[in-house]
C-alpha cells in the first residue's frame, strides 16, 4: 500500500487464467532460445539478445496493427508514478547459528 499498487493475484489451480502470460513466455523461448544458444562472452550474448528483443518491438501488433514499441510508450504515459519516498520492506538482525545450523527468528527455525 506504500506505494499504490492494488494486487490481484490468479488462483494457482487455474491454468486458463494464465494463458496470455504462458503463451508471450513460450513465444519468446521457441524464437529466441531454440536452437539453445551456446554462451561464449555473455555481454556479447546480451547484446545480441537485447538487439534480437528491440527488433521484436519494432513488430505490428496482431490486433491494434500498430508498433509495439509505439503501444508501449503510449501505455507509459498511463503508469501510475512510483512514490518517492523510499520503503523498505526488510528488517535486517544479526543470529547466531547453533550445533544444529539452524537459526532461530521470531520463534521459528530455520535452516542456515
Amino acid at each position: 500500500t506504500h506505494y499504490g499498487f492494488s494486487i490481484k493475484f490468479c488462483n494457482p489451480g487455474s491454468g486458463h487464467e494464465k494463458g496470455n502470460v504462458e503463451n508471450k513466455v513460450g513465444t519468446i523461448r521457441r524464437n529466441l532460445f531454440v536452437p539453445e544458444p551456446t554462451i561464449n562472452h555473455l555481454e556479447t550474448f546480451n547484446l545480441d539478445l537485447l538487439k534480437k528483443c528491440s527488433e521484436r518491438n519494432q513488430g505490428q501488433h496482431y490486433r491494434l496493427k500498430k508498433s509495439i514499441d509505439t503501444l508501449f510508450e503510449q501505455e507509459k504515459l498511463l503508469m501510475a508514478p512510483v512514490n518517492k519516498i523510499p520503503f523498505d520492506t526488510a528488517r535486517y538482525e544479526s543470529r547466531k547459528v547453533n550445533k544444529f545450523g539452524l537459526v532461530e527468528f521470531g520463534g521459528c527455525r530455520y535452516s542456515a
